[in-house]
């Protein structure tokens, strides 16, 4: 019989000033209070910078023994694991469809989104600890991303379903961007057969004490414009599910990890979800009761959004194509029939040139791989709607 204490947190580590504010501050309070050793496995979202990387480890190498840190993507896929308790076996599978490069100022996609694996050995039991962060949320009435989120949803679930048939304990910890009411969360719910730990804790539940983690009014860094949904969001998630043999028992769950003692500002802009279980061999198979969703309608609703997403691709594509064509036709003017000359011609030439590489890339490389990482995800939904 052991307890294990679990805590996720997102730790807003964008290395750039102006946008991530204290961030050097933050990452030190957040390597302080892990250091204290409350929690037997962390698992960190956001740590994009390695010198944060560096200070965490520092500060807390003394409680945690081990620790794993997935890189991917250009800037890296800011997923940090760190466990009293040996790492067995480590895997990260990156999703193929993460937003757009041109989109800059969200940056999804220099993430390299997916989920990491980590095989825990708590004493005699295996644990399958899965940690990940999907794609952002920016526009809820006009999500240009949803069908990525959607499709990163089904891949996640699809993964933890076929990874974890012969470990003891399944863990997946981080950042989702769902609300516990959204299409994805469910989808994963259901179809990976995970409960919520937050819905499972022994505490009552009170009208306030909803778990919300993100644009909460109480957090320093929750600007006005966050604020559309006055006690803000639950999308800091850890969900559990045993195996055959295994006993879990969630003793605890709460939200931690606000603001800093004796400082006026938060560890981030998120707040941290902590669950502590009760996890234990058991000679009989108890069957883990499956969520309440209709898995068939979900897959239904998800193959809507993915063909949406399908026809937004062909929309793109098509503007795209027009875009290069004026492009072309601008260049060649440039070139047979220019309009002005010297510098001015020769900056031009080289700027459209640019701009039609740029649309080429888009168009036949970047928009061809989101296509058929939605068609996979189309297909695969197509399957799983024959079999259920």
């Amino acid at each position: 019989m052991t307890n294990l204490h679990v805590l996720t947190l997102n730790c807003w580590g964008v290395p750039i000033p102006i946008v991530c504010k204290k961030r050097k501050e933050r990452m030190l309070a957040i390597a302080e209070e892990l250091g204290k050793g409350e929690y037997d496995i962390v698992i960190l979202q956001e740590i994009w910078d390695k010198e944060d990387h560096k200070t965490i480890e520092t500060k807390t190498c003394k409680t945690f023994k081990y620790s794993h840190f997935f890189y991917s993507g250009v800037i890296g896929a800011g997923l940090y694991v760190l466990s009293k308790f040996p790492i067995c076996e480590t895997f990260f599978h990156r999703f193929p469809v993460s937003g757009y490069v041109q989109k800059i100022q969200h940056g999804d996609w220099f993430g390299g989104k997916g989920v990491g694996l980590c095989v825990i050995k708590v004493n005699d039991i295996y644990v399958n600890l899965y940690c990940t962060h999907l794609h952002a949320e920016y526009h809820k009435e006009n999500d240009e991303y949803l069908a990525h989120r959607i499709s990163q949803s089904l891949e996640l679930s699809q993964f933890i379903k076929h990874t974890s048939r012969v470990c003891d304990f399944i863990l997946l910890a981080g950042d989702l961007n769902l609300d516990s009411y959204d299409l994805g969360y469910k989808l994963i719910r259901c179809n990976a057969n995970l409960k919520d730990s937050w819905t499972e804790k022994k505490s009552t539940l009170t009208e306030d004490d909803g778990g919300n983690t993100c644009d909460i009014p109480t957090n320093s860094f929750s600007g006005s414009g966050d604020l559309s949904n006055p006690k803000g969001k639950r999308i800091d998630y850890i969900l559990y599910r045993d195996n055959e043999c295994t006993s879990i028992e969630v003793t605890g769950c709460s939200v931690t990890m606000g603001r800093i003692p004796g400082k006026t500002f938060n560890y981030s802009d998120h707040d941290g979800v902590q669950s502590t279980f009760l996890v234990k061999k058991s000679e009989k198979t108890v069957p883990t009761s499956k969520p309440e969703y209709d898995f068939k309608t979900l897959l239904l609703e998800a193959s809507s959004v993915i063909n949406n997403g399908l026809n937004k691709v062909q929309s793109d594509n098509q503007f795209y194509k027009v875009f290069m064509a004026v492009s072309s036709v601008v260049l060649f003017i440039l070139i047979m029939y220019p309009p002005v000359e010297g510098v001015i011609k020769s900056f031009l030439t080289i700027f459209v040139s640019v701009v039609i590489f740029f649309i080429f890339i888009i168009l036949y490389i970047l928009n061809k791989n989101e296509e058929n990482s939605l068609l996979s995800s189309r297909n695969d939904i197509k399957v799983l709607l024959r079999e259920s």
